[in-house]
Formats: structure tokens, sequence, C-alpha cells
């Protein structure tokens, strides 16, 4: 035990070490930031997949006291046009759904969310937003819902930074939200990307995603619908980008995985004061191995994401490799 506890205060000296530069770049911002409003707060989007980490990493943009968080909005409508993933052509009606969820979080309109999302009645909310118990402790004095949501409504209001993150989110539904701002100066969209590999390693070991037991031919569709999903998002946030500059970051699971210093960028690409506290879970967990496919998957499977997302792989940087050659190591270019 107390070996352990000796390792861990070693890891958090260096940790610290590691971050004083970090922590002298960032002061000055962090007085900028200190001076916003909630008039002037940040609406961010974080789009992303089923299995890249994005828990991990927006628990991390969670702990700081400034940011209101809602989990995943579109979660209770995978069986209303949602799904995982979503079809590369987008349902108009669908979409116009996720536009409107996406300005009535950034407003904090939290009583006048899209028909059929259900999302103050997804009990998620509240287990990756603590401070909505407030709403939760509300409901269950039985007191009339409406009232219970201003609840949440005023918690939105008093923070600096809200965020929500997507999985079943497209960047057509983003670009569509984006036209219709009269400025996009407090909006930031990040794109966390994950080695298709990797994603699909994530699905095989877990339980509720049910991919382990599809049979080949369900596997390669869904792998084939996934890597197209994220090809097509990929080009659309391209031509966002020099549209919106400013507005959008593209990350990978594997680049902040494995340097953890790329969390200041993005603190301060959102405008996010940067507490130590903030990356004690990444230095107490060892940080992940962006590898574990290499091992994990199968001949068969490996090769055939391969095949299936070489368009995809093309785009984001990542290297096919066969099996034989998978253990000497994992490129990204």
């Amino acid at each position: 035990m107390r070996r352990a506890s000796l390792e861990r205060s070693c890891a958090s000296d260096i940790l610290t070490e590691q971050l004083t530069p970090i922590y002298d770049r960032q002061a000055q911002y962090n007085d900028t930031f200190a001076t916003l409003t909630k008039d002037d707060a940040i609406f961010v989007i974080v789009l992303t997949y089923q299995g890249c980490g994005s828990s991990y990493l927006v628990d991390i943009l969670n702990r700081n006291p400034d940011v209101f968080y809602m989990y995943e909005p579109f979660r209770l409508m995978k069986d209303k046009g949602m799904p995982f993933p979503r079809p590369i052509e987008a349902d108009r009606d669908i979409l116009q759904k996720e536009v409107q969820m996406y300005e009535q979080l950034n407003r904090c309109e939290l009583d006048r969310l899209p028909i059929g999302s259900n999302l103050m009645e997804d009990e998620m909310v509240v287990e990756y937003n603590r401070p909505m118990e407030r709403y939760s402790s509300c409901l269950k004095l039985k007191k009339p819902v409406d009232y219970c949501i201003q609840e949440a409504v005023d918690i939105c209001t008093n923070r600096k930074v809200k965020m929500t993150k997507v999985v079943r989110g497209t960047m057509e539904g983003i670009g569509a939200f984006l036209e219709k701002q009269t400025t996009t100066k407090n909006i930031k969209i990040i794109h966390l990307l994950r080695d298709p590999r990797g994603e699909i390693n994530s699905r095989m070991h877990t339980k509720w995603a049910g991919y382990k037991h599809l049979s080949f031919k369900k596997k390669r569709i869904f792998v084939r619908d996934m890597c197209d999903r994220m090809s097509k998002d990929v080009l659309i946030r391209q031509k966002l980008e020099k549209l919106y500059p400013g507005v959008f970051m593209n990350i990978t699971h594997e680049e902040y995985s494995s340097h953890p210093k790329l969390f200041y960028e993005i603190f301060k690409f959102i405008g996010l004061k940067l507490e130590i506290n903030e990356f004690v879970p990444i230095i107490e967990s060892g940080g992940f191995d962006v590898n574990k496919w290499v091992k994990d998957l199968d001949r068969d499977i490996a090769e055939m994401i391969d095949e299936v997302c070489a368009k995809t792989y093309a785009q984001i940087g990542y290297t096919p490799m066969s099996i034989k050659d998978m253990s000497v190591r994992h490129v990204r270019d």
C-alpha cells in the first residue's frame, strides 16, 4: 500500500513538472477568460463515434466548474431515426431535429427540446452532470416537471461553457446549425476520431454493443456504415473549416491518449482554465494502450476493416497493417 502511494506521489510530481511550463503559458489566457460573462458563454459540441474514448475526454473537461454538460442528447432517439452510425443520406426531418437540439442547448432552453428526444427524462443526464442532481431531487419531490426543468435552466445559464457530446450527430447537422447563427465566435466544435480497428475492438469487448455476436456479413456492413459516416463527416468538416475559421478542432483518440499535454491545447481551444486536478485521472490511469487492437483483433476482422475503411484511413492518416506485421507497431502518419 505504501509503495503504491509513493508511486502515485512520484507520478504526480512528474506530471506537475511536465505541466509547469503549460501553466506558465496558460496564466495570461486564464486571466482573459475570467472576465467572460454568461452572455459570452461558449457552446461546445464534441462530435464523435462510439468506441472513440469520448467519455474519458469529456469527463476531464466536465471536471471544470465552469462547464455545464449535457450527455448524448440523441441517445433516446436511436429508434427514432438516429441510430449509430447515422445513415449517409440524412433525412431532412431528422436533420432539422438535430439542428433544433443544438440551438436549444446553446440557449439553455431545456424546456423546448425537440419532441421525442426525451432528454430531460434520461437518467444518464444526471449521472454525467452532477449539478443536475438539483433537477433530479426536484422530480423526486413530485414537483411539476416544468418547474423542475427551470432548476436545470438556471444551472445552465450560469455556466461559462455549455457542452454536449454526440455520437449520433452529423457534420451536416453541425453545418446547418452554424449557418443559422449570426455569429460563431462563441461556438467550438471538437471532432474526435479513432482508428476504426480500435473502435471495433472496443465494441467487441463491450457487452451492450452486441457486435461480437453478429455474423461476419453484418459485422462488415456495420464497419462499412461507420467508416462511410466518418469519411463524410471529415469531408464536410474540411469544407466548414474554411467557412468558419477557429471553430473546429480535429483530434484523435491516439493523440490525446499518447500525449496528455494535448489537453492544454483542448482547454485553450475551448477557453477553460487549466487545473492540476483535471489531469489526475490521466496519470492515475496510466493512459491507454492505443495499440490494444493489435493483439486482440482476429485476423479476418482486422483485414476486413483494412479493406472496408481504406478511404477513411487515407483521410485521417491511418496505415493498413497485416496481422503478421501488427506485432511490430501501429503507425499513424
